[in-house]
């Protein structure tokens, strides 16, 4: 009888002994168990944090990567990050659309149209240009820094970083990319990203997305001010 308990004894041990690392392999125990997450700027797994920077950290560097989004808030109601400036007329915060154009397409992603009222189907100024802005903020020393995205626009728009030109063109029947890593355009500290949006006449409309990251870097040690890593 002693012996047969002994077998039994030693058979359950080894399918522990066994079981233990496969479940470990999977994930479970291993600090974080959810795996790598998406990188695809256009999937939804970043959507869930659109309305500023998050910093992404991998071993010890970390990596910039901000979002920029057009209608961050309700049908309606202003855009926060967003300001508007008509031809001849005075900085305002852009307005979500509640109501929009026939010809315009869905808005971008989980972005929005903006305009200067609600009811984006009302006719604006022929012949103008509505100067729309957003800032970034990017820290000192960043590197390999770039900024891509989509963007519709009624009818067409010019895209500048701090003054300079990345982008002109576009329309609002499909979405067209942009994108520049031209890092002389950038800055340390506040960055101004607008949209000169051209109406050429009965409503007019902005909506984009767009993503600012960086190299990677390796976090500011104690004391080091110049934040060099040294």
């Amino acid at each position: 009888m002693m012996k047969r308990l002994w077998s039994l004894f030693l058979a359950v041990l080894l399918m522990v002994v066994l079981t233990v690392p496969a479940w470990a392999d999977n994930g479970h125990g291993q600090g974080d168990s959810h795996g790598p997450v998406s990188g695809d700027w256009q999937g939804s797994s970043w959507w869930n944090n659109w309305f500023g920077p998050s910093i992404h950290g991998r071993g010890n560097r970390h990596e910039l990567d901000i979002r920029l989004v057009s209608g961050t808030g309700h049908n309606g109601h202003v855009d926060s990050p967003v300001t508007v400036t008509p031809p001849g007329g005075a900085s305002q915060q852009a307005i979500i659309c509640s109501n929009t154009p026939g010809g315009w397409i869905a808005p971008i992603g989980q972005s929005d149209w903006i305009s200067l009222q609600a009811d984006c189907t009302t006719g604006l100024a022929a012949g103008a240009t509505y100067v729309y802005s957003t800032t970034f903020t990017l820290p000192n020393k960043y590197p390999g820094v770039s900024i891509s995205g989509n963007v519709l626009a009624d009818d067409s728009v010019t895209i500048q970083l701090n003054g300079n030109t990345i982008f002109t063109g576009g329309g609002f029947a499909t979405a067209t990319a942009f994108t520049s890593n031209n890092a002389a355009f950038f800055t340390s500290g506040v960055n101004t990203l607008t949209f000169s949006v051209y109406n050429a006449g009965g409503a007019s409309g902005l909506d984009y997305l767009a993503r600012v990251q960086t190299g990677t870097q390796r976090p500011a040690r104690q004391g080091d001010n110049d934040n060099d890593g040294d």
